[in-house]
């Protein structure tokens, strides 16, 4: 789905800005609590789970959160986040990536790290699916799987870098039965699947 440019325009700055502020930390409140009062605009609904985790890089304690917006014209989209520590109790905030509507909202299925590339670092992985119905018999789900490069925490960037290299081994896929009756199966729809096709790519 297209995005009209003067959007774009606009959204980019908007991620600038709210990427140059720094989000404080009440004492003793939760990650979804802190997720939900700091979101990126008051109309922005949460998403899912937030998660709060060391696991990308085994000391930094980040949490992210996805949240949905509706767009005119455009159907309710999701966007993620990652809160980094930026220091005692105050985060910065980083734009992940916005996921479009396919016949419904994304929903974002599996979170985790894993090795997705040459080097030692853990890529974060993310699950999307998308339900499919209609009265003429279509019933199932789309999945899709985006990879994302390790950031730095310390200088970490307006985005992180999407691993394209996988776009083929892990493509758009759909399971579920189309308007003929006939039954398409994907492959790549749970983290465990994900994980051990990794390992056979080497990783």
């Amino acid at each position: 789905m297209k995005i009209k440019y003067n959007f774009l325009v606009l959204f980019s700055l908007f991620i600038v800005q709210l990427q140059a502020q720094t989000f404080k930390r009440k004492p003793s409140e939760t990650a979804t609590d802190f997720a939900v009062r700091n979101r990126p605009d008051p109309d922005y609904g949460l998403s899912g789970k937030v998660i709060e985790t060391k696991l990308w890089d085994g000391k930094t304690a980040v949490i992210l959160a996805f949240y949905y917006t509706d767009k005119q014209d455009e159907g309710t989209w999701v966007e993620g986040h990652i809160f980094i520590p930026s220091g005692p109790d105050t985060y910065k905030m980083i734009f992940i990536d916005g996921y479009n509507p396919e016949g419904s909202p994304c929903s974002i299925e599996s979170v985790f790290f894993a090795n997705a590339d040459k080097d030692a670092d853990k890529e974060l992985v993310i699950l999307c699916r998308w339900t499919q119905g209609n009265p003429h018999g279509i019933m199932g789900q789309f999945y899709q799987v985006y990879f994302y490069d390790k950031i730095d925490f310390k200088n970490p960037p307006n985005q992180p870098a999407q691993l394209k290299h996988l776009e083929k081994a892990f493509p758009f896929e759909y399971d579920g039965k189309n308007d003929v009756g006939e039954v398409s199966k994907a492959k790549y729809k749970t983290a465990d699947a994900i994980r051990k096709k990794l390992k056979e790519l080497g990783y």
